[in-house]
């Protein structure tokens, strides 16, 4: 019969692996991305992404620095900023849902 403090032991054992290994990933992971990489990484052709410059979408010195002619995007701040766009869409539609539900009983 296993001690249940063995087994315990090495699932912990196992997990500290599997974070060790991912915080290995991250750490070797591209943070400064051109627009042409930008590209390859979210759904956006180049031409959006500059449009999104333009409009300030993208903020300069925020999700991006420009050098010059240079300019690099912040792979991290452009994931934050994906995840805000994911969360507000998921929260208009469910006003809207929630709407609908409150004039449809009127």
């Amino acid at each position: 019969m296993i001690n249940p403090f063995e087994q315990l032991e090495k699932n912990l054992s196992n997990i500290i692996n599997k974070i060790d290994s991912l915080e290995s990933k991250i750490q070797h992971e591209k943070r400064w991305l051109s627009t042409a990489e930008l590209s390859k990484y979210i759904p956006y052709s180049k031409e959006t992404i500059n449009k999104k410059v333009q409009d300030e979408t993208f903020i300069c010195g925020v999700h991006f620095y420009q050098n010059d002619k240079i300019r690099m995007f912040d792979k991290f701040k452009i994931d934050e900023w994906i995840m805000n766009n994911k969360l507000s869409k998921k929260n208009e539609l469910l006003k809207r849902q929630i709407l609908e539900k409150l004039t449809s009983n009127i």
